[in-house]
């Protein structure tokens, strides 16, 4: 697997996905992980959390981040079980976020020079999705150290989440029209795959540098089992449970489309399997859910495949 080339020359080998880091700066305990010299973010391009237009309440309270976190094991098992034997995760996060121009005012002063940040932007409006994302987009090309733009259209824990064939064609198009320099990665979700055959196609007319791949929503995954997040809709999962179907999604793609795909990965077998599967294309690997719960393993990973 080769590394993934964007238009604007930022090489992707290594990402992390989108919120695993914060706003782009890194959560508070990352910080102190950096200072300690148990992780380094230098390594990677860091996709930044999710923001729309305007601040977002979503489902996430700090106080108490169990009710919408829950590590998992391979059967779906939260609690006790979930986190001394976790494979994954549940999370009905609901894109909580101050908004746009906030992270637009703070994230130029917080920036470190060496981190390699990618923005990554959702549409919370029902009415007027193309707008928020191009006036969003032409904001973002504006600062210094991001790398590229990552358009989310399947958050799976808010409502009109998972954006249908025709909105994320607009997205789309909105965002390289007000930002055309900036290098377009879409975020998609197997519940995208009936849609493939019209997605696809418009997003290489548009100009997208690569495809990455969110959380699986929880009915997909365990069809008869109840969600610990039962309560926000059951959330999304991340991580060994999900693997299954992430990698028939990732195969339908790659035999689909020449675009680059970033394959998600918990262990070092996903970056193994990922490479067999891409073969000589380009494509990168993310890490989410895994540096959430073990933020060394990443950067451990990268050693162990020889950087």
């Amino acid at each position: 697997m080769r590394e993934i080339k964007l238009s604007n020359g930022h090489k992707l080998r290594w990402t992390v996905a989108s919120g695993a880091f914060g706003p782009g700066t890194g959560w508070w305990w990352d910080k102190v992980l950096m200072w300690l010299g148990f992780i380094d973010p230098t390594a990677f391009t860091i996709v930044a959390k999710t923001f729309t237009e305007w601040p977002r309440r979503g489902n996430f309270r700090w106080w108490a981040p169990w009710k919408t976190i829950q590590f998992i094991n391979e059967f779906g098992d939260s609690g006790v079980r979930g986190f001394l034997f976790c494979q994954g995760m549940a999370n009905a996060f609901g894109l909580r976020n101050g908004g746009a121009r906030k992270w637009l005012g703070e994230f130029p002063k917080k920036a470190n020079p060496k981190f390699s940040v990618i923005a990554s932007i959702s549409p919370d409006s029902e009415t007027d999705m193309a707008g928020e994302i191009g006036r969003v987009a032409h904001e973002i090309r504006y600062l210094k150290h991001v790398k590229g733009i990552e358009l989310n259209g399947s958050c799976p824990n808010k409502r009109g989440g998972i954006l249908d064939a025709c909105e994320i064609t607009s997205c789309s198009e909105a965002c390289k029209g007000e930002a055309p320099e900036m290098p377009l990665i879409v975020k998609l979700s197997v519940a995208h795959q009936p849609m493939l055959p019209n997605i696809l196609p418009a997003l290489r007319n548009i100009g997208v540098e690569a495809i990455s791949i969110n959380s699986v929503p929880w009915k997909m995954v365990f069809p008869k089992k109840e969600s610990p997040l039962k309560k926000y809709g059951g959330g999304g999962v991340s991580g060994k449970p999900a693997r299954k179907l992430m990698w028939e999604f990732a195969s339908r793609i790659l035999a689909s489309t020449d675009i680059p795909l970033i394959f998600p990965a918990w262990d070092f077998q996903d970056i193994f399997e990922a490479k067999l599967m891409a073969g000589d294309r380009p494509g990168a690997i993310s890490f989410g859910s895994v540096w959430l719960r073990h933020p060394t393993w990443p950067n451990k990973f990268i050693r162990q495949a020889g950087g």
